[in-house]
């Protein structure tokens, strides 16, 4: 079974219902993010599944809107004792973007 969590389904621009693209998928005892647009830890939170157990960042592509929410995440899991390695997976041209 897995458990999907939709963070935000909106496109480049938010709305006051719809937060940028963000997706969290629960399986087999991993934790993935798909895609972190900006707003994703705020969405992560109230969702209720907040910043625990995150094992994997899966970028779609490296549209910003499907990227800036990175740095704030990065820059929070330290301040949430959270010192687990989040490995992050995409393709080449994405990876650039983020790296």
């Amino acid at each position: 079974m897995f458990a999907l969590t939709f963070l935000g389904t909106s496109a480049s621009v938010p709305s006051a219902e719809r937060n940028h693209p963000g997706l969290l998928v629960e399986a087999a005892n991993q934790r993935i993010l798909l895609d972190c647009g900006e707003g994703t830890q705020r969405q992560l939170l109230r969702s209720g599944v907040g910043f625990r157990r995150l094992d994997r960042l899966l970028l779609t592509h490296g549209h910003f809107d499907h990227v800036l929410g990175i740095p704030g995440l990065f820059s929070t899991l330290p301040l949430r004792q959270r010192a687990d390695i989040l490995t992050i997976h995409g393709g080449p041209g994405t990876l650039e973007v983020v790296v």
